[in-house]
């Protein structure tokens, strides 16, 4: 979640706050130390910020600062006894003042590992493994041969139904094909079961009219269902 004014937030663990909610045991206060550009922030120090547009404040420890994309991260804790944070990431661009109010006491390093969670290197070995299988499944579904129409009609129904390519031509549920240009008089039934038959016909007749609808829309094609002149 981005924004020009309040930068990105990320939460940390079931509980939530207020951002802009001071951290444990400093009160919001009118103190302030110095004040400083983004290049002399110092991590693990508590600062106020005064954002663009509209001069809304937030303040929390300084967790970091991305030099390359000049992004400053502060974070906040759930509660002085809980080790869940909220981060918020602030881009440089939208920062109008750096308030210092309580110097960094800690050491960078610690600063920097934590709030960090475990990694779980199981873990994440199983979510990419689930990334590429489910990344395979969506490539075996594209037909770069098959129409557009027909690509729309293929994701539509695999939608809620099994289908699969068989050169240009969609098996669904190894009981109707529908062979291009992708009608209803092109569907055939591969197992005698009419009742199967007429379902897929409908379903295609509608989703035809829905292609030709959105291409409509998009200016591609005209109301006769010939394609627009550029």
């Amino acid at each position: 979640m981005a924004s020009n004014e309040t930068g990105a937030t990320i939460t940390r663990g079931e509980s939530s706050s207020v951002l802009s909610t001071p951290p444990p045991g400093l009160k919001e206060s009118s103190d302030v130390l110095r004040l400083v550009e983004l290049d002399k922030v110092e991590l693990g120090a508590v600062i106020r910020l005064t954002l663009e547009p509209k001069g809304t404040r937030c303040q929390g420890t300084v967790y970091t600062i991305d030099p390359v994309t000049q992004t400053l991260v502060i974070f906040n804790r759930v509660n002085q006894n809980s080790a869940e944070c909220e981060l918020r990431l602030i881009p440089s661009h939208s920062i109008k003042k750096i308030e210092v109010l309580r110097e960094s006491e800690t050491a960078s390093e610690e600063i920097s590992t934590e709030i960090l969670p475990a990694v779980d290197p199981a873990e994440h070995e199983k979510r990419e493994k689930e990334a590429y299988e489910a990344m395979e499944r969506a490539m075996e579904q594209l037909n770069p041969n098959a129409s557009p129409e027909g690509q729309f009609i293929f994701d539509a129904l695999a939608r809620t139904l099994e289908c699969n390519w068989k050169d240009n031509s969609i098996l669904v549920l190894d009981q109707v094909c529908i062979d291009p240009p992708y009608e209803a008089s092109t569907c055939h039934s591969l197992d005698g079961d009419q009742n199967s038959l007429e379902r897929i016909q409908k379903i295609v007749s509608g989703l035809k009219k829905r292609h030709a609808k959105q291409q409509q829309q998009r200016g591609l094609l005209t109301p006769g269902g010939e394609a627009s002149p550029k």
